[in-house]
């Protein structure tokens, strides 16, 4: 029997390039582009909160109620936390929330969740708030409650590794 007869094996041509399944990159790409929306995301929460509170009024407010909600149906659950609160302005009271609290920590657990609301933000407990004074309705914690620069630099970084990866697929 000659080579290749009744063995059910060829050879690729010399020079051939091999594959090894197929062209994954725009997976990749993929999560490269949401990491930047998420990076986005971040960073605009976060420039946010910094020109509230550099640019914005302040004033003191009171922790109204808490709230911590579960992320996903599947296991393994998350939490975030959020407060809702009010701040006086000229004698007259507003409210606002529920706005998310503690971003940059992760819960795997509903009590952990709740005692750092607890902690950070007692009911009842006074806060800062900063408000736009051409529209008062509209508030801020400041940066006490928003995420820091890390996150959004973490995810852009991160995007551009996929990218990276993504080309050389």
């Amino acid at each position: 029997m000659g080579a290749g007869y009744g063995s059910g094996y060829t050879q690729a041509p010399q020079g051939a390039a091999r594959t090894s399944g197929g062209n994954n990159a725009w997976l990749f790409y993929l999560a490269a582009f949401a990491m930047i929306i998420l990076g986005y995301g971040q960073l605009k929460d976060s420039l946010h909160a910094r020109k509230a509170q550099s640019s914005w009024t302040a004033t003191s407010g009171v922790v109204s109620g808490h709230e911590v909600r579960r992320v996903g149906s599947k296991s393994p659950r998350t939490y975030n936390t959020y407060i809702t609160y009010a701040y006086e302005i000229g004698g007259s009271w507003n409210s606002a929330g529920p706005i998310e609290v503690n971003r940059n920590t992760f819960y795997i657990s509903e009590d952990s969740a709740r005692g750092d609301l607890a902690d950070d933000f007692p009911e009842g407990g006074s806060i800062t708030v900063y408000y736009d004074p051409y529209n008062p309705s509209d508030s801020s914690l400041g940066t006490g409650a928003a995420p820091g620069l890390a996150a959004p630099i973490i995810f852009f970084l991160l995007a551009g590794i996929a990218a990276v990866i993504g080309r050389e697929q």
